[in-house]
């Protein structure tokens, strides 16, 4: 069982007319409470933007311990749940490539199959980390300057992709374990699949800053339904 936490700010929320608990008042100031990746949950901070146009709707998603990104382009509304199927197709996709890249085959197989049987549990709050916004702004700029760079009304799925990669490729810089470091979004991504999908396999992996945080305590939302993500489409990548 996977573990998402995923904190949405207000705007998204509003956008898609849901209304979600905020976390429990002994974690935190109500609705920006920071949130930390662990060993047993990963956390991740979602926003809406909207900009000029009839379709130019945007939801970031940004992991907290890697501070990777994502931007998710949609035309119209989509449901919440396809919203979480879509960040966790992208993770599991594009950790899939770098493993292929710079592990062993039979390791990148091994951590294939482990992904593969996930079953993933969202917990799901209506929150922004003050700490993960500033990401977000950026992302945001990134987005305007490649537009205008482009000469784009909007960005595609495939200009959403490969803006995102060139975001993840420059390092960024975040306080954790009470200083400040720098990093680069790829490698932690890295890091973090190695140790969720490869540590019980006995696999020789360096443990994460976040390996002594203890888990929140929170109740489970609705369950992604098993049959909800496509397997299909991670067996198509590596065919390629």
């Amino acid at each position: 069982m996977l573990n998402i936490v995923m904190s949405c700010s207000k705007a998204l929320c509003k956008w898609l007319q849901i209304e979600l608990p905020l976390f429990p008042s002994e974690l935190g100031s109500k609705g920006i409470r920071p949130i930390n990746s662990n060993p047993q949950q990963s956390m991740w901070q979602l926003h809406y933007i909207k900009q000029a146009g009839l379709a130019n709707h945007y939801v970031i998603a940004v992991e907290s311990f890697s501070r990777y990104c994502m931007i998710l382009p949609y035309l119209i509304k989509p449901s919440f749940e396809q919203i979480q199927l879509d960040i966790v197709t992208i993770w599991f996709d594009e950790f899939d490539e770098i493993c292929q890249q710079h592990t062993p085959a039979e390791v990148s197989e091994i951590l294939f199959e482990e992904m593969m049987q996930t079953q993933p549990q969202f917990y799901c709050y209506q929150n922004m980390d003050l700490s993960v916004q500033g990401h977000i702004s950026d992302c945001q700029l990134w987005m305007d300057e490649y537009m205008a760079e482009h000469h784009l009304e909007r960005l595609s799925a495939g200009d959403a992709s490969n803006l995102s990669h060139h975001i993840n490729s420059r390092p960024k810089k975040a306080k954790a374990i009470g200083q400040k470091q720098k990093f680069f979004p790829y490698q932690r991504l890295f890091e973090d699949g190695l140790f969720r999908f490869g540590y019980q396999f006995g696999l020789d992996v360096q443990l994460p800053d976040y390996a002594d945080i203890p888990p929140i305590n929170l109740h489970a939302d609705q369950p992604l339904p098993d049959n909800v993500i496509s397997l299909k489409d991670f067996q198509r990548t590596r065919s390629q």
